[in-house]
């Protein structure tokens, strides 16, 4: 949701074995200013090239157990 709201198509959500403490982007198309868009929206996330024809999609963004969302002002 946090990625929806600040206007990124998130086409689907889910969970892998693979922990890891630190956030992650994967570039699957060959875009790497998208991936370090990505990467600076999730805080500061590493990138990583890993090409993937078979995807229909432009990045994979593994979530790692340290990331939090930004704190947001509170408008009650």
């Amino acid at each position: 949701q946090y990625l929806r709201d600040r206007g990124w198509d998130v086409v689907e959500v889910g969970t892998t074995a693979d922990l890891r403490d630190e956030t992650l982007v994967l570039d699957r198309s060959g875009h790497p200013a998208w991936a370090h868009r990505a990467a600076h929206a999730m805080g500061g996330a590493g990138v990583e090239p890993r090409p993937d024809s078979s995807r229909y999609l432009d990045l994979t963004i593994l979530v790692g157990a340290t990331w939090r969302p930004p704190a947001e002002p509170l408008h009650p």
